[in-house]
């Protein structure tokens, strides 16, 4: 399957998140607190990129928009799964 050039650098982006947080623990960095604000900022980005996607009239911004809705559902996937792990949200 043939992948563009965006969704190669989202792969890319994700797996250096992946390496990273084997490099830098992510809960010596940042109290529970501050992981669960980051996690509302990012649905509260994927509820506005779906809203400004509905609205865009150029195939384009579509894209892109589109792209930077998949980067943020990875994240929150990827926070809540980690909250989940160490038992920090149930």
């Amino acid at each position: 399957m043939y992948r563009s050039k965006k969704q190669s650098q989202i792969l890319s982006y994700q797996e250096l998140l992946k390496k990273q947080r084997r490099w830098f623990p992510i809960e010596q960095s940042l109290c529970l607190k501050d992981i669960l604000d980051l996690l509302t900022t990012i649905k509260t980005s994927i509820i506005k990129y779906t809203v400004a996607i509905t609205e865009a009239k150029n195939p384009r911004i579509r894209k892109a928009l589109h792209d930077q809705l998949d980067t943020a559902v990875y994240l929150h996937d990827e926070l809540s799964d980690f909250l989940l792990e160490k038992g920090w949200i149930g």
